[in-house]
């Protein structure tokens, strides 16, 4: 959920408990920590007073967008009514994923038929 919320544009603390209610500041905090550790985010202090830290995706961590969208691709196709109301082959759906995870057709080998 993190990694995801990432890879949409959620950078802030506040940001990532909003977007998944059930995630306790307690874990977010960990999740992070172990996410800094392992060089996937970047912490990054914008403001001293009040203290504002944003967190963003290293290359490393951009690194699995293509992971990242073969999965959500694969859950669009396999679970669609549970993922979207859209039909799994809707065009509309991979060229969303694409730009979400920042893929393109070249890096896929899947044409949205455009």
């Amino acid at each position: 959920q993190i990694l995801r919320d990432l890879t949409i544009g959620v950078s802030l603390f506040n940001g990532f408990i909003e977007a998944n209610p059930d995630l306790t500041p307690k874990v977010l905090s960990q999740r992070l920590k172990e996410l800094e550790a392992d060089e996937i985010v970047n912490k990054i202090i914008t403001s001293a007073s009040p203290i504002k830290v944003e967190y963003l995706l290293t290359d490393r961590g951009r690194a699995l967008n293509r992971i990242l969208y073969e999965m959500a691709l694969f859950s669009a196709r396999q679970y669609p009514d549970q993922v979207f109301a859209h039909q799994p082959t809707d065009p509309e759906v991979l060229e969303s994923f694409q730009a979400m995870f920042q893929i393109n057709e070249l890096e896929t080998g899947i044409s949205t038929g455009k």
